[in-house]
């Protein structure tokens, strides 16, 4: 994705942070891992609560002109986001709620 995808995070309120794989090649290599085709972004949100506010995101960025598109959320915890027409690389979103202590 692109600076603006983040943009539009912020716009959204939603508290994001790399993780995973993405995480791993920033700290162990200085950079995104070269043969890592996708982008971990992890969020505190309730997903009923994430799934519109990535929605208007989406709906944001191809406002912009950007043609974004999003996949359902998956039943392994994730929604995964793709820029069209390119299949090999996308974005996928872990959405987790802080649970009450």
């Amino acid at each position: 994705m692109d600076i603006d995808t983040f943009n539009e995070f912020n716009k959204e309120k939603l508290k994001y942070w790399v993780d995973y794989g993405t995480l791993l090649g920033i700290i162990r290599e200085g950079d995104i891992i070269r043969h890592d085709y996708d982008l971990d972004i992890c969020m505190f949100e309730d997903p009923d609560i994430a799934f519109p506010k990535l929605k208007r995101v989406i709906n944001n960025l191809r406002d912009q002109g950007k043609s974004y598109y999003y996949l359902e959320y998956h039943s392994w915890g994730a929604f995964r986001m793709k820029k069209k027409g390119v299949d090999w690389w996308y974005m996928d979103i872990y959405v987790t709620k802080l649970k009450e202590a």
